[in-house]
């Protein structure tokens, strides 16, 4: 009896040391999610930390918020958030970041999993940058959306509008005139990837975001729409993507 309890030990004791092991080596993960009036009770089955960015008049949660990331104006729909949320934790990130928004289905969520499975299929030890959406869209010829939507759209998404040469002014990288980019902006960071910039670039992205003007089109969320179609870009520096790309980084 003295033998088999020893031995019972001893497993124990073996399977303890490999668990620190191995959680040694794995990279940390955590959950960013921009919230407003999205039911967020789909996030309890992550088993990574999930850190709730909120804004003026949002529905209440269970989970608990993270004030690091609070929005104090509900601008720049999940631009804001993401970047405050860089800005308050850029010393303290995780090896890979998830930014997503708070409903757990989406028409622009076109993989064949779901977010939270599409985090344990991602490749994240190949690609820095991850998109969770796959819904790739093509700009051409400077032309930055589809035209004849409205006259104030048509002006704001031309690629020489003075609100995209104030990005360009910051990032210090031009913006190609043929471009891909993932709508609606759901994606995984490497930490790397994130710290490409300085924190003082994320601080200018934000500022940009918060002071939007109330004449621009789609206020208070059209400069949320620009950063969603430069973020790749940003982190990639690559300005072509197909949706097989996409589909590619992930384990199927």
């Amino acid at each position: 009896m003295k033998k088999i309890l020893i031995i019972i030990v001893c497993i124990l004791l073996l399977v303890f040391i490999f668990w620190r092991i191995k959680s040694k080596f794995e990279p940390s993960i955590e959950i960013v999610t921009s919230h407003y009036k999205e039911d967020l009770n789909w996030l309890k089955n992550s088993k990574y930390k999930v850190n709730v960015c909120d804004k003026p008049g949002a529905d209440k949660t269970d989970l608990p918020l993270n004030d690091s990331c609070y929005v104090e104006e509900n601008k720049g729909s999940e631009a804001s958030s993401y970047l405050k949320y860089i800005i308050n934790n850029y010393d303290n990130l995780a090896d890979y970041t998830v930014f997503i928004h708070g409903h757990e289905e989406a028409w622009h969520q076109k993989l064949p999993f779901g977010i939270l499975e599409a985090i344990e299929k991602a490749k994240l030890e190949n690609y820095p940058y991850i998109s969770l959406n796959n819904e790739v869209h093509i700009i051409k010829d400077g032309v930055w959306e589809k035209a004849n939507k409205s006259e104030k759209h048509d002006e704001f998404f031309l690629k020489n509008n003075d609100v995209w040469k104030e990005v360009e002014s910051i990032i210090n990288l031009p913006f190609p005139n043929d471009l891909s980019y993932d709508c609606s902006a759901q994606f995984i960071l490497s930490k790397e990837c994130i710290q490409q910039y300085s924190k003082e670039v994320y601080q200018k992205l934000y500022d940009f975001v918060m002071n939007e003007k109330e004449d621009e089109w789609q206020y208070p969320r059209s400069r949320g729409f620009v950063m969603e179609r430069i973020w790749k870009y940003i982190f990639t520096k690559n300005p072509s993507e197909t949706e097989e790309d996409v589909l590619n980084r992930f384990s199927i």
